[in-house]
């Protein structure tokens, strides 16, 4: 390899690592994030499963209508 062809891999060295580096720091709050996703969708499957049985209770059948 040539000096400048040396410069050119190591500066892309460089870069590869700095990448490497930001995702290293963004990837703990990237993973809290989908954490608290995960059990807000819990939460709001349960409440919506809850609020669908009650107003199964107090809706009348569609035939009692009529």
């Amino acid at each position: 390899m040539t000096p400048r062809r040396d410069a050119n891999a190591t500066r892309r060295e460089l870069e590869v690592i700095d990448r490497l580096d930001k995702l290293r720091v963004i990837l703990p709050a990237m993973a809290l994030e989908t954490a608290t996703a995960r059990r807000e969708t819990v939460r709001l499957r349960a409440e919506n499963a809850r609020l669908t049985r009650r107003l199964a209770e107090i809706e009348p059948p569609a035939d009692a209508s009529r």
